[in-house]
């Protein structure tokens, strides 16, 4: 700039200026904890006070210079204050499940405010804005893996609470197959579902020890994980992303860590199954309709007749009424199993 334009300058209003902005940057610096940003201290006192630098050269251009540099500073205005408004403060979301169909559709878009909890500093910090993960038309990473941070959180302005509908990073999503139709699925399901083809004649996982069957799921998953790679024509490859690029998740927080559940007069799981049959047969001699029948130890009922599940809640029958309630003890809105 040249000495006239800075004599024109009030001096006064530019140090007001620049002291308001750099206070706000610090306090910024420290609710974030992170000092690196001090290096974009002495380009803010160039901006307000030396201006060394030119930062609008092509103002003094004359031709399509002008007019082509007037729309790039525009656009990069506009998606670096997209990225750091996404990145700290609030987003837009959309829904892609139907869980919360009772309160939410899918496809509602979302307000976000990351502020609540407390926003994340990116692991991956060199992507492009307005995209998760993936950039459309060439479909390749819109992220680059270096500089990778490490996994960090700012202090929010309040925790979670029970019914708070809340946005996650789906935690199966570290790991996925390449191919677009496969990308949806879950990697670790998908691999034990062709574990299972693969040998279809197993052992009952019910009559291994804890250390076998551990033993054994992890044969089966290494099995299905196999038959992946041997086939990247179909499944792709195998590829992984951080937690910051895994696929946005809607949902309704129903538990909380920290308080214990307390249940003094709970069955355990087999008086809970014996006091159930015992019942059952009881109400059978009674009943006219067709006997219940088993299916998936799944509480069904058929012809009015309970079907007796077991999965250890806890069953209590009304012996005037001759009705069968099933009495499941929530905490924090979860079905807890006995």
């Amino acid at each position: 700039m040249e000495k006239k334009e800075k004599e024109k300058l009030n001096m006064k209003v530019q140090w007001t200026k620049f002291a308001i902005v750099i206070i706000l940057y610090l306090l910024f610096l420290v609710w974030l904890k992170s000092w690196l940003g001090l290096i974009v201290v002495p380009f803010i006192y160039d901006i307000y006070i030396t201006k060394k630098i030119r930062w609008q050269w092509w103002k003094d251009a004359e031709g399509p210079v002008k007019f082509i540099m007037s729309w790039i500073d525009a656009l990069v205005f506009a998606l670096v204050a997209v990225y750091f408004i996404n990145l700290f403060f609030f987003q837009n979301y959309v829904i892609p499940s139907s869980s919360l169909e009772k309160s939410l559709l899918t496809g509602d878009y979302l307000f976000v405010s990351k502020m609540s909890y407390g926003p994340r500093i990116p692991e991956t910090p060199l992507t492009l804005p307005l995209t998760q993960h993936t950039l459309p038309i060439f479909e390749c990473k819109s992220y680059i893996e270096w500089p990778h941070w490490d996994y960090r959180r700012a202090k929010g302005f309040g925790k979670v609470k029970l019914n708070d509908i809340v946005v996650f990073n789906y935690p199966a999503g570290d790991t996925l197959c390449a191919a677009p139709q496969y990308q949806a699925h879950d990697f670790y399901q998908l691999c034990y579902q062709l574990g299972y083809q693969i040998y279809p004649q197993r052992p009952n996982p019910d009559s291994l020890s804890a250390m076998q069957r551990r033993m054994y799921f992890d044969f089966i998953y290494q099995a299905g994980r196999q038959e992946v790679e041997r086939n990247q024509a179909e499944y792709g490859e195998i590829i992984t992303r951080p937690a910051d690029r895994r696929e946005n998740y809607v949902k309704r927080c129903v538990g909380l860590p920290g308080p214990a559940n307390q249940k003094p007069h709970c069955l355990s799981r087999r008086q809970s199954q014996q006091r159930a049959r015992q019942c059952a047969v009881c109400l059978q001699s009674e009943a006219q309709a067709k006997p219940a029948r088993r299916t998936h130890g799944r509480l069904r009922y058929y012809h009015g007749r309970p079907h007796v599940a077991q999965y250890g809640r806890i069953y209590a029958f009304d012996k005037t009424r001759r009705q069968h309630t099933c009495q499941e003890k929530r905490s924090g809105g979860e079905h807890q199993n006995i």
